[in-house]
């Protein structure tokens, strides 16, 4: 038989952070260890329990499930961090994905969907969705090239080069926040009829 995964949840809703735990225990294989509802706690109960993967909620009391993966790939390097939670946005998304967890899943997947989840994260896989994983990789594309272009001088005329934009069409890139010429001069000049 293989080895049993060990299993912290971390939850402050108190109801999901129950179903949660009934579902594991009743998968083969897995034991539910603890169910805390913090930060504080869930790294007193790692420190106590040493799980193989911990199931945490982004937004806690204290904190995020994203501190909690920093602070576990310091200290319990074989750890897995699984990330849930019901705010998909994109901050969210690159907060855990820099943080160190394996995965991120928003809580409406399926209690089965979970489970699954839990031994792949115990197996060392990495467990984001390939849209997610295209949404950090285009976002820090176009980021980069954004803040590359805003790092460079202005060209020495305008008219030399038209305003650049990323190939990604993702947002106006390279465009100079300098006045050129023409602008100033409209605004020194009076209006007239006056």
């Amino acid at each position: 038989m293989a080895e049993t995964i060990r299993v912290v949840i971390v939850d402050d809703e108190r109801l999901f952070a129950e179903l949660l735990r009934v579902a594991l225990r009743a998968a083969e294989g897995i034991e539910v260890l603890a169910v805390v509802h913090d930060l504080k706690s869930a790294i007193a109960a790692l420190n106590e329990h040493r799980p193989d993967v911990v199931i945490a909620d982004y937004h806690l009391p204290d904190g995020t499930g994203a501190d909690l993966a920093r602070a576990v790939r310091g200290s319990l390097p074989d750890t897995s961090v699984l990330v849930l939670t019901a705010d998909p946005s994109a901050v969210t998304l690159n907060d855990v994905a820099r943080s160190g967890a394996v995965g991120h899943m928003t809580k409406g997947r399926g209690l089965t969907e979970v489970v699954e989840s839990v031994r792949a994260a115990a197996s060392g896989e990495i467990l984001f969705a390939p849209s997610e994983l295209q949404r950090l990789l285009l976002e820090s594309a176009c980021s980069g090239s954004w803040r590359a272009a805003r790092a460079r001088p202005p060209p020495p005329s305008p008219s030399a080069s038209p305003p650049r934009r990323c190939e990604r069409t993702c947002r106006p890139c390279c465009e100079s926040s300098a006045p050129t010429p023409a602008s100033r001069r409209s605004r020194r000049q009076p209006a007239s009829g006056s």
